[in-house]
């Protein structure tokens, strides 16, 4: 993790200063666009996964990302619009890591950083 290099000043000042703080730095899914849906006449039935989301991996240090609780936009990443957090399997975190990112979650919840449920739009 330590010889990530991130291209935006933010990122790497935030990425320095959470090195030399020991802090965890992650990669995080991040959900693609849905597809546009289309007509379905005169073409072959397609599975059913075919129009699902999209996972695409993004490297959280190369976009400012420390797991920290002040970090608001980083720790939305990790959380459903109905405002639960997301399981290790869709962040790509170790159980250690998990844990830091739930006390983190819930320290900005208690302090309002973040919204406990997103709003409907």
């Amino acid at each position: 993790m330590g010889s990530s290099n991130p291209s935006n000043p933010m990122g790497l000042w935030l990425f320095q200063r959470a090195q030399k703080r020991n802090l965890l730095v992650s990669r995080v899914r991040v959900r693609v666009q849905d597809k546009p849906k289309q007509d379905m006449k005169g073409r072959k039935r397609q599975s059913p996964n075919r129009n699902r989301r999209r996972w695409q991996t993004v490297d959280v240090a190369k976009s400012a990302g420390v797991l920290d609780y002040k970090n608001a936009t980083m720790l939305r990443r990790h959380i459903t619009a109905q405002g639960r957090i997301l399981p290790r399997r869709f962040n790509q975190l170790n159980a250690k890591q998990q844990r830091h990112l739930a006390r983190s979650v819930k320290r900005a919840r208690s302090i309002c950083l973040i919204a406990t449920v997103r709003r409907r739009r």
